[in-house]
């Protein structure tokens, strides 16, 4: 085989690799998309390193080449969600030019600058992200819902009219969800901020998919239940008439008390910092406008 093109292939294996890497670490270790960029940051900038051992030109080739299954997993994982991620596309190239550029370097001056700019890029992205996601996962809006209901606590049939008067935070989740579980305790912080206000009421909603039955989201309720008032969407009847067709879960809604959707927040990551902050403050501008 060709040495070149076999070195190319090895760059792509190198890319993939990684790619999955960050992938398992992803649903294993940690949603928070700071540590899934660290991560991703430090992995493409040791396949840069490689490449720098490697002729001028060829380390080029083999540092792009190895980007190629990483910006794949970006676009089909990552951004379909949180579109504001693209910029981690260009962070790892920085980043992959950068492992090069410590490689080859002639003095310790030049190889510290690098190793600096790695840190550097951290920090960066660390302190960035929280403000995309956030952006990316909430929506004001204010416009009618359709007429909906769904099974509340205690097998009772809750629909939109039930709900009027009342300022309502319905958030759909799925028994076998990881970010709906991560979610939760945040959502009983806004919660608990309104204790004491009768005006505003929330539902933890099983959104009756893949699976789901009454009977395990029970169990979840039992585990996780946080002291919420939970109900079943039979048929994601509900789900369907809010808009969030095609949305995963969570997919949080908030309606004020004429019924009309006023915020849709659709997804969830521990890097979305001041999610309490957000709904406490969204709630608050819609008390205020009744």
């Amino acid at each position: 085989m060709n040495k070149n093109l076999k070195q190319t292939l090895i760059a792509l294996g190198l890319g993939a690799l990684y790619t999955v890497l960050t992938g398992v670490f992803l649903l294993t270790v940690s949603l928070d998309m700071r540590h899934m960029s660290t991560w991703s940051i430090v992995l493409v900038f040791s396949a840069g390193y490689w490449a720098g051992s490697r002729s001028f030109m060829n380390s080029l080739v083999y540092s792009t080449v190895s980007l190629i299954p990483f910006v794949i997993f970006l676009k089909l994982v990552i951004l379909s969600d949180l579109p504001s991620m693209w910029f981690m596309a260009v962070v790892t190239a920085a980043m992959s030019l950068l492992g090069f550029a410590a490689h080859r370097s002639g003095t310790k001056l030049k190889k510290a600058g690098a190793w600096s700019g790695l840190l550097v890029s951290i920090v960066f992205v660390v302190l960035y992200i929280p403000t995309l996601i956030s952006g990316d996962l909430t929506k004001t809006e204010d416009s009618p819902a359709a007429a909906f209901a769904f099974t509340g606590p205690d097998n009772s049939l809750l629909s939109s009219d039930n709900l009027l008067g009342k300022v309502v935070v319905l958030d759909f989740y799925g028994t076998w969800c990881k970010p709906c579980i991560a979610e939760l305790p945040e959502l009983a912080r806004v919660r608990d901020h309104f204790k004491t206000n009768q005006d505003v009421q929330f539902y933890i909603v099983n959104s009756d998919q893949r699976g789901d039955t009454p009977e395990k989201a029970q169990r979840f309720i039992t585990k996780y239940g946080n002291g919420f008032a939970f109900g079943y969407d039979h048929d994601r009847k509900s789900h369907k008439a809010l808009g969030l067709t095609g949305s995963g879960v969570p997919s949080l809604v908030i309606l004020d008390k004429r019924g009309n959707i006023r915020l849709k927040h659709v997804g969830y990551n521990k890097a979305e910092t001041d999610f309490v902050e957000n709904m406490i403050d969204q709630i608050d501008r819609i008390l205020q406008s009744e």
